[in-house]
């Protein structure tokens, strides 16, 4: 009896999960061709070697703001070694117009850089690092959305402004 009455619970179980599981949609923007853009906005280091990337995020052309965009990002040496995946995760939604439409987040990399020891400089630091974005999911009026496959992800790049202190 208790094995058949955990076979049901474990059975009942499984189909709630899979009934609030959704497969990831297109964002919902004003026109066809609108995207969320991106941009790098600050290269932090600090004490003990650490180094993060800060990025900007633009969705004044979503019809409803995005909520928990994750980014999942690969780490990728200037030798072509995969140092390693980790997520950006935007707590705050951001999207629609007014002030909202942007938002900011914080990119750390890995917990542990392999073959890294304590106090070196992150790789996040090198001149030659590249950041590989591999899926961009967040959530939209209720439905989970993918920014990246469906190709609603745009990365700007600036050019570095050159700062003088005048003597």
């Amino acid at each position: 009896m208790r094995k058949t009455l955990l076979g049901v619970l474990s059975g009942m179980l499984l189909l709630a999960t899979s009934a609030h599981s959704q497969e990831p949609t297109r964002a919902a923007f004003w026109k066809e061709t609108d995207k969320v853009v991106f941009w790098q906005t600050n290269h932090l280091s600090g004490n003990q070697g650490t180094c993060v990337v800060k990025f900007g995020f633009d969705g004044a052309t979503l019809k409803q703001p995005i909520e928990n965009l994750t980014l999942t990002i690969r780490i990728v040496a200037r030798n072509g070694t995969d140092l390693g995946v980790n997520n950006l995760v935007l707590f705050e939604s951001f999207g629609a117009s007014g002030a909202g439409r942007y938002t900011e987040g914080t990119f750390e990399g890995v917990a542990k850089w392999p073959d890294q020891d304590d106090g070196q400089w992150s790789p996040l630091c090198d001149e030659g690092a590249t950041l590989i974005v591999e899926s961009a999911i967040g959530k939209q009026a209720g439905r989970v959305v993918d920014l990246l496959r469906f190709n609603q992800l745009e990365f700007t790049s600036f050019r570095k402004v050159t700062v003088k202190l005048k003597k």
